[in-house]
């Protein structure tokens, strides 16, 4: 039976896992669920991601090793914030498990609930958690889009994300939502992307994409175009922030500012808020460097438009505060960790 998950209908707790038939189901409600390929699905067939359209690993290179890389990354900032151990741990958006496989290697975990919008993605990602011996005594993979009653209150111990809340539309609702299926003590644990960074590197992509186009014929309409349509996703993205009318329909619906993620932590009852700066700041480019090879440009182009950047970025990145010249934050946030006093602190 299935006892960290209850029924999305009835909220029962009675959850029977039918390997055989590839079903889940409710014994107070008789409702099933499809389970195949060891995936629970939850989220109804109609839901899907944009990112099912193409090859994530390839497109994202993701393996064994990235994961690895991507959890040190994460711990190097957080350090004993992320504990070495949890009794029940709550993965959100693992897709393939670019983030998974190294946090179920290097923390041990009683019970991990592995979580993502796509039932296609969690496939591969329980493959590839599963490749080896079981990472938790119990790994249970299953559809979650942030809005469905799968999980019961206070059965959690960590809640935990690498660059998916800026997926959830209503993020605010979520906090609320994550403050309540956690345990006293309880963390919530997210790495999310910078709004002023990003429109520090917009301004600076900007200037680099008009110095580009004036150079003529040295440089492919093709290049040009994907790095323009580039550029307008980023901007689209900064013009409309907050704007959930508008962000609804697009896969990266948020850049967080800092500030207004604190109060809404703060206002969903977590009593331990920090924002603690992801990146190097010494190393702005690194982030470039991370999105420019998705687009496809031809090397040269690369090249030429990365020695632009390095050029022209000063002059916006220069104006940000120490907090916010890297491109991301890890929010860590923690349930009745003081029941004297808040603590509001930035790292």
């Amino acid at each position: 039976m299935l006892t960290q998950l209850q029924c999305p209908s009835c909220s029962s707790l009675l959850l029977d896992y039918k390997e055989k038939a590839h079903v889940v189901i409710c014994r107070s409600c008789r409702t099933e669920f499809s389970a195949a390929d060891g995936v629970i699905c939850f989220v109804p067939s109609h839901r899907f991601t944009q990112l099912d359209n193409i090859d994530y690993d390839a497109h994202y290179s993701i393996s064994n090793e990235s994961s690895q890389q991507a959890f040190a990354g994460l711990k190097a900032v957080l350090g004993e914030r992320l504990k070495d151990d949890y009794e029940v741990l709550l993965e959100i958006g693992a897709g393939t498990g670019g983030f998974t496989k190294g946090l179920l290697t290097n923390v041990k975990v009683g019970s991990a609930i592995v979580t993502d919008i796509s039932s296609k993605m969690l496939a591969v990602c329980r493959k590839r958690v599963l490749a080896d011996e079981h990472l938790a005594d119990q790994v249970i993979f299953s559809t979650y889009s942030a809005v469905e009653d799968i999980f019961p209150a206070c059965s959690v111990d960590c809640v935990i994300g690498s660059f998916v809340l800026h997926h959830i539309l209503d993020y605010k609702g979520f906090l609320r939502t994550s403050y309540d299926l956690l345990r006293k003590d309880g963390s919530f644990i997210f790495a999310e992307p910078s709004y002023k960074f990003h429109y520090a590197l917009v301004q600076s992509m900007s200037e680099v994409l008009e110095t580009l186009v004036n150079e003529g014929e040295l440089n492919a309409e093709h290049d040009l175009i994907r790095l323009g349509n580039w550029i307008h996703e980023l901007h689209f993205n900064l013009k409309y922030v907050g704007d959930q009318e508008v962000l609804s329909d697009r896969e990266d619906k948020h850049l967080f500012l800092r500030e207004e993620v604190e109060q809404a932590a703060f206002d969903a009852g977590f009593d331990l808020v920090e924002t603690i700066p992801y990146g190097d700041p010494e190393h702005i480019d690194y982030c470039l460097l991370s999105y420019l090879p998705q687009l496809d440009l031809s090397p040269g182009f690369l090249k030429r438009a990365t020695g632009l950047f390095d050029l022209y970025h000063t002059r916006y990145f220069d104006l940000l505060e120490p907090a916010d010249s890297v491109p991301a934050y890890a929010f860590f946030f923690k349930k009745r960790a003081n029941l004297i006093s808040r603590v509001f602190k930035h790292a």
